[in-house]
C-alpha cells in the first residue's frame, strides 16, 4: 500500500489517509475539519458577540409581533367603523323611504315596493341590534324632518324617541343612555327656537315632551 509521511508527526500513514493515526491530526482541514469543532467554535465565541445576536433576535421578535397585533387592530378598527357608517346609512336611507311614504312625496308603486324590500333586508340585517337601529333611525328621521320644517313630523317622531328611551333605558349603559338624553335635549332645543312657526298644538306636544325627558332624567336610573 502506498504511503506518505504525516507532516505534523512525521510517522508513515497511509497516502489517502485524511487523518493521522499517530498524532491525531487532521490532514485537510478546511474541507474535512469535523462539526464537533464548529460547535466548539460557536461556543468559544465571545459571549458580547453571541448577547448581541440574540437582543437583535428578540427585538425582530418584537418587531414582528408588532406588526401582526397592528395589523389586527387595524382590521377590528376598520371593520366596526365600517360596521357603523353602514348602520347610521341604513337609518338615513330608511327615514327617506318612511318619510317619503308618509308625506306622499314617494308614490312609484315599483319604487315603494323596492324600498319595502329594502326595509325588510334591515330588519334582517340588524335583528341583533334593534334596539341601537332604531335610536339612528329616529334620530335620521327627526333630523330630515327639521331640514325639510317639518315640525309635526319632527315633534311625534321626537316623541316616539323619548318614549323608547323611556321604555328601555334599563337596558342601557349609562353612556349610551346620557348620550341619547344629550341628542333628545339637542332637538328639542332646536324646536323651541322655532316656536314662532309652530300651532299650540305642536307647543303642547313639545311641552310634554320635556316633560317626559325630565322625568327620565330623574329616573333611579341617573340617582
Amino acid at each position: 500500500m502506498e504511503t506518505k509521511k504525516c507532516p505534523y508527526c512525521g510517522e508513515e500513514i497511509l497516502a489517502t489517509a485524511k487523518k493521522c493515526k499517530h498524532c491525531g491530526e487532521w490532514l485537510d482541514k478546511e474541507s474535512t475539519a469535523p462539526v464537533t469543532n464548529m460547535v466548539e467554535s460557536s461556543l468559544l465565541e465571545d459571549p458580547l458577540q453571541q448577547g448581541k445576536k440574540a437582543e437583535k433576535k428578540r427585538n425582530n421578535m418584537v418587531v414582528i409581533l408588532g406588526i401582526i397585533i397592528g395589523v389586527i387592530g387595524i382590521s377590528l378598527v376598520v371593520y366596526y367603523l365600517t360596521t357603523g357608517s353602514s348602520m347610521e346609512r341604513d337609518a338615513r336611507k330608511m327615514a327617506k323611504i318612511h318619510y317619503g311614504i308618509a308625506t306622499y312625496e314617494l308614490t312609484d308603486e315599483k319604487g315603494i315596493e323596492k324600498n319595502e324590500k329594502f326595509l325588510d333586508e334591515c330588519a334582517n340585517k340588524y335583528d341583533n341590534k334593534e334596539q341601537e337601529f332604531k335610536f339612528l333611525y329616529y334620530g335620521a328621521m327627526i333630523e330630515l324632518s327639521l331640514e325639510k320644517k317639518n315640525w309635526d313630523m319632527s315633534i311625534l317622531t321626537l316623541k316616539e324617541y323619548i318614549g323608547d328611551l323611556e321604555n328601555n333605558i334599563d337596558e342601557m349603559p349609562l353612556s349610551k343612555a346620557g348620550e341619547r338624553i344629550k341628542k333628545a335635549e339637542n332637538y328639542i332645543s332646536t324646536l323651541n327656537n322655532m316656536k314662532s312657526n309652530l300651532t299650540p298644538d305642536e307647543i303642547e306636544h313639545l311641552r310634554n315632551i320635556e316633560d317626559d325627558l325630565r322625568n327620565i332624567k330623574e329616573s333611579d336610573v341617573f340617582q
